[in-house]
This record gives C-alpha cells, structure tokens and sequence, in this order.
C-alpha cells in the first residue's frame, strides 16, 4: 500500500462562478487523440480503471480505494505505476468537464500534475506515464498548474501586482485565440489550441496565487481578481478543446472573464 504523501501535492481553491455555467465538457473528443490512441469510455469505479490498465499490461499495483479527495468524485485509487511514479484515478458520477479537471491537478509542490482526463473519470500521474495511460484508454491529456509562482528576479513585493504583470503581457495574444475561437471554432486546433491550454493552465495557478495572497495579506489586489482569473481558466480550457466538442458556449464566457481580469489588473497596476 502506498502512502498518499507519494503523490504530487494538490490543494483546492476558491473556483469562481463560471463552473456552473460552462457546459462544454470532454466526452465528445475522447476519442480524437493521436494514432494509436483507444476511444475513452466510461468507467462506474476506478477498481475498474485499474483492472483495464492490468488487462492492457499497464499494471498500477498496491492500490488502495479510499474516500474521494477530488471535489465530486464518487470512486478513488492511489497506486503506483513504478518506483516513483504513483497515480490517482478519480471517477465521477456525471461527465467530467475540462475544467473540473484542471482544478484537481494543481500542483502545491515542484513536480507538474498530468491528468488524463475521460467522460467521467481522470488518472493523475506523471507525464510520462500519462501517455501511457492515454494510449489505453483513451481521453486528453492535461497539463496541470503549478500553484508555487515562479522566481523572476527582481521579484516585486505584491504577488498580486506580478501576476497581473505577467497577465498583461500575454492577455494581447489570449484575446486574438479566443477571437479565433468566435469566428471560427474549428480553427482552434494545433497551435491555438497549445497556447489556450497554456493559458488556462497560468490562469487558473495565477488565481491560487493571488488568493493565498490576499489571505495571509502579502497582496491589495481584491479577491474578485483571484475569482475572474479562475472564471478565466476554466472557460479558457474549455474553450481549447471546442473543434472536438462542438461546443461554443465556453467562449463568450472565456472573453468576458479576460476582460474582468484586464481591468481589475489596469486599476491595480495603474
């Protein structure tokens, strides 16, 4: 049995109020990834999950079924796929959105989370074991945010202010991909797609940042910025994935939060 100190960190923050409002979710684009990749299905307990992985020669052993950690998930295992290399599978009673997926995979410590996200279930494992998984049974993979802020010298003394300074350095391209997405939503493939997941992913660790920030009060910034950046990363990610779903209703959503964002930035930095 291994203990669940072995797998990366991840803690829960404040998400916002977009998660009841996006209805795009992953189920419809399981099935799209790279050659050689299984058509995800649907899995009633990770037990389950665990028991595909063996019969495909994947084995996660030692696992122990616990109570649920990930926010709405009925069924859990921790296992381990090699020596250092553990796993946690969740499965959800409904469709797992991208979004929810993400808010499960961010990382308090210095090793990234890589979720593999199905219809109704996600495996959380290292990047290379992700693909593997992936290969299996299918899903997309995602890169899961790093919460720690990366140390840029000079630091400033507001983590606030930073992470609204890096946003704005990025917000000029952010808006040209969703642009994309509003004319054409079956152009978000290759690199917009890439870059949208990579903002998501820096949206939604920005907002763990700045709520931490306000909370211990190392920041001004107010915390409706933590909640319109999480608003922001979860439809952002949504969005990403909207050539496969078909699914538009993530990117109006995505724009406003952006421009929420732009100016609680704009009134903090002046």
């Amino acid at each position: 049995m291994i203990r669940r100190a072995q797998v990366p960190s991840r803690k829960p923050w404040r998400a916002g109020t977009a998660i009841a409002a996006v209805a795009a979710v992953l189920a419809a684009g399981c099935g799209s990834g790279s050659s050689g990749t299984a058509t995800a299905s649907r899995y009633s307990s990770a037990r389950q999950i665990v028991a595909a992985l063996d019969h495909a020669g994947l084995r996660c052993t030692g696992a122990y079924y616990g109570t649920p950690q990930a926010a709405g998930a009925s069924s859990e295992a921790v296992c381990n796929f090699g020596y250092s290399a553990s796993a946690v599978i969740d499965v959800f009673p409904g469709t797992l959105s991208a979004g929810v997926a993400l808010q499960n995979s961010v990382s308090t410590g210095p090793e990234r989370i890589w979720n593999v996200a199905g219809p109704n279930w996600s495996v959380q494992t290292s990047h290379y074991y992700a693909g593997r998984v992936q290969a299996i049974l299918g899903g997309h993979v995602i890169a899961g945010p790093q919460a720690a802020p990366v140390a840029t010298p000079p630091p400033p003394a507001d983590p606030g202010i930073a992470v609204c300074q890096k946003f704005l350095t990025m917000a000029g391209q952010l808006t040209a991909d969703l642009s994309v997405a509003t004319t054409d939503p079956a152009a978000v493939t290759g690199n917009v797609r890439k870059r949208l997941k990579h903002d998501a992913s820096l949206l939604t660790g920005w907002s763990y940042i700045v709520t931490q920030a306000v909370a211990n009060g190392t920041s001004v910034a107010p915390i409706q910025l933590a909640n319109h950046l999480s608003d922001a990363g979860i439809a952002t990610i949504e969005t990403a994935f909207i050539a496969t779903t078909k699914v538009t209703s993530s990117v109006p959503l995505a724009i406003a939060a952006v421009g929420n964002v732009e100016g609680d930035c704009s009134s903090l930095t002046g």
